[in-house]
């Protein structure tokens, strides 16, 4: 792995996205810190930069606008932003926060389930797809609140061994579409030459389903072959949505079809941002040979950041308050169905930058 050396009196110079709060607060006494809001800026401040740090909205796919920059951080669950022949070029050290936002997402895909599913019982069976981070996490809420939870995963070795996850069953992916009345999705976005995830469902997967089941989408829009998901939702069927193909210039008519319709929020919690951040601080550091002893903290009150549960009934209950889905629905539907074509995008991304960050279900 590359690494690069900083004397303590000569801090690397951090360029970052001006969608990225905090970074000041975080990044602050670690290095010299310059913004940009444009990805057209990136050319003329890169020449004096050491280290970029981007959100997932800033798409990174030329070398050429990189200048004298080694180390690209983005503090996002996935880096598919980033394209790959830079990540794989040693001149670069890409690092992002696989996981930090995995309690924010389970929270949005429990009160997913709470909405379309309610109440929850016994009998009902929920079927996960990816159980990496939030797959997990997802597994772990439903343990006391449904009787069924299967998962698939062919890149995870068995799990049944861990004791928190007991529970699940793993199946192969028609066995778990075909038997679960609710379908969340939370597999990485990748072309791997064995189990590629890009189109993982298409038409022959989606008609498994059973008729009144819903699907949850959280992963990646590309999960679900374009065609595949329109022929879903054209026959009125259930699903939730809150990530699409072709991100940030999305299809309408996916909208207006789907039942939940959101704007990539469902890891947008105060706590998965402050988290994430700290992470590509930490990997920063290490990169640069700069001590870092700071532990994720923050100057709030942690009660803003998480609301505690203890049990069952108590998560279900809070989850619903703290993530208003149907809401959020609403306004999104509103807002970009009212939109001209050419403001579509730009709508879009204002709902996304502007969504209120939500406090975090604690629930362990």
């Amino acid at each position: 792995m590359i690494r690069s050396t900083c004397m303590k009196h000569d801090k690397p110079h951090l360029l970052y996205d001006a969608n990225i709060v905090d970074v000041a607060q975080i990044f602050g006494a670690y290095a010299r810190l310059s913004v940009f809001t444009h990805i057209d800026e990136l050319a003329h401040l890169s020449s004096s930069a050491d280290a970029l740090l981007v959100s997932s909205q800033t798409i990174i796919d030329d070398t050429s606008l990189l200048g004298n920059i080694r180390f690209i951080g983005s503090p996002t669950a996935g880096i598919n932003h980033i394209s790959k022949h830079i990540c794989m070029d040693t001149r670069y050290h890409c690092a992002h926060a696989p996981g930090a936002n995995a309690t924010a997402v389970a929270d949005y895909v429990l009160a997913a389930i709470c909405e379309m599913h309610y109440p929850i019982t016994q009998s009902t069976c929920v079927g996960i797809i990816g159980f990496g981070h939030v797959g997990k996490c997802v597994a772990y809420r439903l343990k006391h609140l449904v009787g069924t939870v299967l998962a698939f995963d062919p890149l995870i070795p068995t799990w049944q061994h861990q004791h928190r996850y007991q529970h699940v069953q793993p199946v192969d992916l028609h066995t778990l579409l075909s038997r679960a009345d609710i379908i969340t999705i939370h597999c990485n976005l990748h072309d791997g030459a064995a189990y590629p995830s890009r189109d993982l469902l298409v038409d022959d997967e989606i008609n498994c389903l059973q008729s009144h089941a819903t699907l949850i989408n959280t992963a990646r829009g590309e999960v679900i072959e374009p065609t595949a998901l329109h022929n879903y939702l054209t026959q009125g069927r259930n699903a939730v949505l809150d990530v699409w193909h072709n991100e940030p210039c999305i299809n309408v008519d996916y909208i207006n079809a789907a039942t939940i319709a959101t704007p990539h929020i469902a890891g947008y919690s105060r706590a998965a941002k402050i988290e994430a951040l700290y992470s590509i601080c930490q990997q920063f550091c290490h990169f640069f040979s700069i001590h870092n002893d700071s532990t994720i903290h923050h100057e709030e009150d942690s009660r803003s950041l998480y609301r505690m549960v203890y049990n069952a009934d108590e998560l279900l209950s809070q989850t619903a308050r703290v993530v208003n889905i149907q809401s959020t629905s609403r306004q999104f539907k509103q807002v970009l169905l009212n939109a001209p074509v050419n403001q579509v995008t730009a709508q879009y991304l204002s709902l996304r930058n502007n969504y209120t960050l939500r406090t975090q279900i604690h629930y362990d």
